[in-house]
């Protein structure tokens, strides 16, 4: 082993210290100007009035930043995110089918609640409440809609 090695580790051990410092108050910084959760301030989603042009000097467009700058576009605005994949739809009425059903709130359909609504639970209550405990969850309606989807697709 060579007498100067033990330098040249102590050097590389202290410029991988000093970079890691360096990130780590970047980071503080980056952080304290935009606190997490919150949006920018009022003041910065103000436009800024362009400075004006003294006497003989042109008007610039401003920093190219500025003039490059796009318009927000919400979620719905994106490729992709408005069409839904056949399943997805069909569990998104399914959920909405629960939900409207449930007049309680209480997350659960009692014997009275599909009364009148779903004539298939109403015959078949005791074998659609698969834990036995005299209501129907949300589990347990989705798996009795995924039942009868997968016979509806057989019999075709």
């Amino acid at each position: 082993m060579k007498s100067g090695s033990g330098w040249r580790w102590a050097g590389i051990a202290a410029v991988l210290l000093v970079a890691v410092l360096g990130v780590s108050e970047w980071n503080k910084r980056a952080a304290q100007t935009v606190a997490p959760g919150a949006g920018p301030s009022p003041e910065a989603q103000a436009p800024r009035p362009a400075p004006k042009p003294t006497a003989g000097e042109q008007p610039s467009a401003g920093p190219r930043w500025e003039s490059r700058a796009r318009p927000e576009r919400g979620r719905a605005d994106r490729p992709g995110d408005t069409q839904r994949s056949p399943l997805e739809e069909y569990h998104r009425n399914v959920e909405q089918e629960f939900l409207s059903a449930d007049r309680n709130g209480d997350g659960f359909l009692s014997r009275e609640e599909v009364k009148g609504r779903f004539t298939f639970i109403e015959r078949e209550f005791g074998r659609v409440d698969a834990d036995g405990d005299g209501r129907v969850s949300a589990d347990e309606f989705w798996q009795l809609r995924r039942v009868q989807a997968q016979q509806k697709l057989r019999n075709q």
